[in-house]
C-alpha cells in the first residue's frame, strides 16, 4: 500500500539527509496500534501492525510526540550502528512531527468549532424563519418546543406553573410544582434525590411570566456549554417573537380606537402607557332617545343600516376633533378627548364635537324621514387609560369618575329634554368663549358639581 502524504514525505526527506541505510518509522499509541513507514526502493511502504513487529530492528530510539494521547515516534534501524548522529536524527524527526501534530490538532479543533458554529447558525436561522409572522402565543410555544423534542420533557410554563405547551413527560394544561426563577438557572444537575436528573429553567417573557423548562431523565446527561448556548439563542428568539406578538395585538387593538399613526406612535414612543396611565380627559357619552321604539318601527335590517350611518358620522366628527372612540354600546357611544395625547383644548374639542354630532343627527333624521333625538353628556377629570382585559381579549379603554359621571348624566338630559349636558368639571376646562354658551340647570348637582346645558337660542 503506497502512501504519498506530505507528512510522511517530509519525515522521509529528513531521515535521508542524515542516513542512507534502510530504516523504519513507527508511530505508536496507547492501544499499541502501530503503523510502520518503511523506505523501500525510494518510495515509502506502510506496514500495518502486527506485520511491523516482525521487521528486522537492530536499534530502536523513541521520541514522545503527544503525552496526553500517549503518542510517540519510534525509529528503528536494521543495520546502522547507534551513534549521536542517529540520536540527533530521531530528535529532529520527532520535534518536526511534534510540531506538525500540534498544528494538525489546532486545525482539527478549529474545524470542529467552525462546524459546530455552522450547525448552530443553521438552527438559529431556521428558528428565526419559523417564528416570522407568528402572532399567537400558543403557536410560538409549539414552535419553540419542537426544537427541544429530543429532551425527555420540555414545557413552556406560565407564572403559576401551568403548562401552556409541552412535549415528552409534560402535557398542556397540567400543573408543575416548581418555583420559577427570574433568570436562567440549572435547577438540578445530576442529583438523584430530585424527580428529574437534570433540569433547566429559562425565563422568556417578563410580562406574562412564561418560562422554558427542559428536563432530562438520562443519568449521563449534562447541560454543556454548546447546549446552553443553543437554549439561550432560541430562548432569545422566542422571547422576541412573544414581544412582537404582543405589539401586534396591541396595534390591532389600538387601531380599533385610534388613527393608525397615533397607534404606532404610542407603541414606539410610549409602549408602557398600554399598562395604565393617569391623564386628564373629557368624556363624551351620546345615545339616541327612544331607540327601542325606533327599532320596532324600522325593523332589524333598517335599524342596523341607520346605526351604521349614525356611528360612521360620530366617528368622523370625533376623530376630526382629536378624540377617540372608546366603545359602542347598543345605540350609545363613549368618546374620549385628551387620551392618549392631549391637544391642550380637550374640553373645547368635546363641546365642538357635541354640537356637530347634534347637527348631523338632525340632518340624518331628515334624510331617513324619521326624527332622531340624541342626548350628549360630558364630564372631565382624571382617568386611567390603557389596555384592559384578558390576554385573549384586550381593549384600550378609560376608567374613572368622569366616565361614570358622563353616563349618569343621561337621565338628567332626558328629564330636561336637553340635548347637550355638561358637568361643572368640563365647564372649568373650557375656554371663555365656550363657557358663555353654557348655563346652569337649576337644582341639578352631581357629586357636588353643578350641571350645565347649552344656552337656548
Amino acid at each position: 500500500m503506497r502512501h504519498k502524504s506530505t507528512l510522511v514525505h517530509r519525515l522521509y526527506k529528513l531521515c535521508r539527509r542524515l542516513a542512507e541505510e534502510e530504516f523504519w518509522l513507527l508511530a505508536a499509541n496507547a492501544a499499541d496500534n502501530k503503523v510502520t513507514f518503511r523506505v523501500q526502493d525510494g518510495d515509502i511502504v506502510i506496514y500495518q501492525y502486527p506485520e511491523a513487529k516482525f521487521l528486522p530492528m537492530a536499534h530502536r530510539v523513541a521520541y514522545p510526540i503527544n503525552a496526553e494521547q500517549h503518542l510517540s515516534l519510534e525509529v528503528c534501524f536494521a543495520t546502522a550502528e547507534f551513534s549521536p548522529a542517529l540520536d540527533a536524527l530521531v530528535a529532529l524527526v520527532g520535534s518536526t512531527l511534534q510540531h506538525i501534530w500540534a498544528q494538525d490538532q489546532v486545525r482539527q479543533q478549529l474545524s470542529t468549532e467552525m462546524l459546530t458554529q455552522y450547525r448552530e447558525s443553521a438552527v438559529v436561522l431556521k428558528a428565526a424563519q419559523a417564528f416570522i409572522g407568528q402572532v399567537d402565543n400558543k403557536d410560538i410555544a409549539e414552535t419553540l418546543i419542537n426544537y427541544f423534542a429530543a429532551m425527555d420533557g420540555v414545557a413552556l410554563l406560565q407564572r403559576d406553573g401551568t403548562v401552556l405547551a409541552g412535549a415528552g413527560i409534560f402535557q398542556a394544561g397540567e400543573q408543575v410544582e416548581i418555583i420559577l426563577p427570574d433568570k436562567p438557572r440549572i435547577l438540578n444537575q445530576q442529583q438523584e434525590a430530585e424527580p428529574w436528573h437534570a433540569s433547566l429553567c429559562y425565563p422568556l417573557h417578563v410580562d406574562s411570566g412564561l418560562c422554558l423548562f427542559l428536563v432530562s431523565l438520562q443519568p449521563d446527561f449534562t447541560f454543556d456549554t454548546i447546549y446552553l448556548q443553543r437554549v439561550a439563542t432560541l430562548a432569545t428568539i422566542a422571547s422576541t417573537a412573544f414581544n412582537n406578538a404582543d405589539l401586534w395585538r396591541s396595534r390591532i387593538t389600538l387601531s380599533r380606537y385610534l388613527p393608525r399613526g397615533v397607534a404606532d406612535k404610542m407603541l414606539s414612543e410610549n409602549a408602557n402607557s398600554l399598562g395604565g396611565v393617569e391623564q386628564e380627559a373629557t368624556i363624551l357619552f351620546a345615545d339616541i332617545r327612544g331607540f327601542t321604539g325606533l327599532t320596532r318601527q324600522l325593523g332589524a335590517s333598517e335599524t342596523v343600516r341607520i346605526l351604521n350611518l349614525y356611528f360612521t358620522e360620530i366617528v368622523r366628527i370625533v376623530r376630526g376633533n382629536d378624540g377617540i372612540i372608546d366603545k359602542f354600546m347598543g345605540d350609545g357611544v363613549l368618546a374620549v378627548f385628551g387620551v392618549p395625547y392631549s391637544s391642550g383644548q380637550d374640553a373645547d374639542n368635546a363641546l365642538i364635537s357635541a354640537k356637530r354630532i347634534l347637527e348631523r343627527v338632525e340632518s340624518l333624521g331628515q334624510e331617513i324621514n324619521m326624527p332622531l333625538r340624541i342626548g350628549i353628556c360630558m364630564a372631565s377629570g382624571t382617568v386611567v387609560s390603557g389596555n384592559i382585559g384578558a390576554p385573549e381579549r384586550m381593549d384600550y379603554t378609560v376608567i374613572g369618575d368622569a366616565v361614570n359621571q358622563a353616563a349618569k348624566l343621561q337621565p338628567v338630559s332626558k328629564k330636561h329634554q336637553a340635548p347637550i349636558i355638561l358637568l361643572e368639571s368640563t365647564i372649568a376646562a373650557l375656554h371663555e368663549d365656550h363657557v358663555r354658551d353654557c348655563v346652569p340647570l337649576d337644582g341639578e348637582v352631581m357629586d357636588g358639581l353643578q350641571v350645565y346645558t347649552l344656552r337656548r337660542e
